[in-house]
């Protein structure tokens, strides 16, 4: 699921987006809304959220790999 995480109020808690990736058994939940850089798994989702390539002082992106099957997620900072 991709999102742009207000819908799931993304900035008080991952509580709702966690609910939907359970219930639609998600294995990545790739949100922003917060302009906060987030690799976390719970269960079998990764939740990431690239933070913000706009950022003045820390701009960043997020990478999504898949490896023998298996998804990983990762925060870049931008030079």
């Amino acid at each position: 699921l991709m999102c742009h995480g207000h819908t799931y109020g993304v900035k008080q808690s991952l509580l709702s987006a966690g609910l939907a990736a359970e219930a639609q058994n998600l294995d990545l939940f790739l949100f922003g809304h917060t302009h906060r850089p987030l690799v976390d798994r719970r269960g079998k989702t990764l939740f990431l959220n690239p933070g913000s390539i706009g950022d003045r002082v820390r701009p960043t992106y997020g990478v999504v790999t898949i490896t023998g099957g298996k998804l990983d997620g990762g925060i870049c900072l931008l030079d």
